[in-house]
């Protein structure tokens, strides 16, 4: 997994929890998978998959703690083959 950062964030991801769990259902499905994260100053982070073999977006977003394990969590089930970030938020990591 490779880790990129800058570029534009367009905007926040919608929570529901429902969405959350089709996440980790986009990750048992073909294809190489792109996650973006982008973080609020209340530590909630937005999660973006895009898999590439079938064209579909999961989006997700989530509190975390400071040691990120929900976010890690999740991108290790989803195993994504690379993560988009902010400047910002590649800095302070």
């Amino acid at each position: 997994m490779s880790v990129r950062s800058g570029g534009r964030t367009p905007g926040s991801a919608f929570s529901t929890a429902a969405l959350f769990g089709s996440v980790a259902a986009a990750a048992d499905r073909q294809g190489v998978r792109i996650a973006a994260l982008i973080e609020d100053r209340a530590k909630g982070v937005g999660i973006a998959v895009f898999n590439i073999g079938t064209s579909e977006v999961v989006l997700t977003q989530h509190a975390d703690d400071a040691a990120y394990s929900n976010t890690l969590a999740t991108l290790m089930r989803v195993e994504p083959s690379e993560v988009l970030c902010s400047d910002r938020s590649a800095s302070t990591k």
